[in-house]
Formats: C-alpha cells, sequence, structure tokens
C-alpha cells in the first residue's frame, strides 16, 4: 500500500485518503452504501445505511413534531422513492445473503405503498 501511495503522490500528483482507502477483503469494506457479500457473488445494503435508514423514519413519525399525517406521509413517501431506487439497483446483482432478506430489512417500517396509492399525497 505504501509503495501505491508513493506511485499515486508522485507521478499522478493525487493526494491519497489513508482513511477511506484501505487493502482489505471486499465484504469487510463499504463502497457507495453497498457492501459485497462475503457468501458468493452478490450486492447487499450496508448496515449503516440501513441504520440511517430507519432513523430517517423515526425522525419523519415522531409524535411530537407537530405535523399532520398526511406532511408526514409526504416525507416518507420520498424517502420510500428513493429507497425504492436503491433496492431495484442491489435486485440487479445476485442475491447476497438470501432472497429478499435485503428488501425486507430496508423496507421494514415503511408500509406506504397502499397509502400512496389511496389519494393522499
Amino acid at each position: 500500500m505504501a509503495s501505491l501511495r508513493r506511485f499515486v503522490d508522485a507521478s499522478l500528483r493525487l493526494t491519497v485518503n489513508p482513511r477511506k482507502s484501505a487493502v482489505d477483503r471486499p465484504w469487510n469494506r463499504r463502497f457507495l452504501g453497498f457492501t459485497i457479500s462475503r457468501r458468493g457473488v452478490g450486492l447487499k445494503v450496508a448496515d449503516k445505511a440501513i441504520d440511517r435508514l430507519k432513523h430517517q423514519v423515526c425522525q419523519h413519525s415522531r409524535r411530537t413534531r407537530g405535523h399532520s399525517i398526511v406532511q408526514v406521509i409526504a416525507e416518507l413517501r420520498e424517502t420510500q422513492l428513493g429507497w425504492k431506487d436503491v433496492l431495484r439497483r442491489r435486485r440487479g446483482a445476485e442475491p447476497a445473503a438470501g432472497p429478499g432478506q435485503v428488501d425486507q430489512a430496508a423496507i421494514a417500517g415503511l408500509p406506504l405503498e397502499a397509502m400512496g396509492q389511496s389519494g393522499l399525497p
């Protein structure tokens, strides 16, 4: 790693961030919110990204926020649509740890599909 860093610094005149650059097994590293599964070829959503989603849902649905249910549903719907795109990209790869495992973990607590179709914004 040190020789590679010297090459990038000297020849390419780029700076290497040592905190982000590491030599490790692919399943121990995270890249753009995804990790590569240890059990075969496949992507899974990183645990930190799923925790961030759960935190967002809790923040949007707090009882002491003072927003109407329509506003809360609209905010949660935006979050859900963003995660649908993430999971659609993930489905293009082979299943990581089992069929549907990531989808259930990421969508847990977001039963908004029916609400979005019921005429609410």
